[in-house]
């Protein structure tokens, strides 16, 4: 089954004239689409999210650290004084358009 751009967890795609064949053409197959979660990734929206650890010394004094995206890993600037609760937003680098 070729799945469309962007098919969401919890959705519905029809294959149409794919179903039981009835009287006269076949009917549609309806396919709900369910989608594994990821061992590191999470979906919002079009926003990929991950959990980054940072040492503390890190988190309380700043520092350029490794995240693994799925095109491979980045250098991300964790601010000085960044809390537990801080999200860093990579522009760009969340699921295409």
């Amino acid at each position: 089954v070729k799945l469309p751009a962007y098919v969401e967890d919890g959705q519905t795609i029809r294959l149409k004239g794919q179903g039981e064949q009835g009287p006269g053409q076949p009917g549609d197959a309806l396919v709900k689409i369910h989608i594994r979660r990821h061992a590191r990734y999470r979906i919002e929206g079009r926003d990929l999210h991950v959990d980054l650890p940072v040492d503390l010394a890190d988190a309380v004094l700043g520092a350029k650290v490794a995240v693994e995206t799925p095109t491979g890993k980045l250098a991300v600037n964790v601010p000085a004084w960044s809390s537990s609760d801080k999200v860093l937003r990579l522009k760009g680098r969340g699921l295409p358009e």
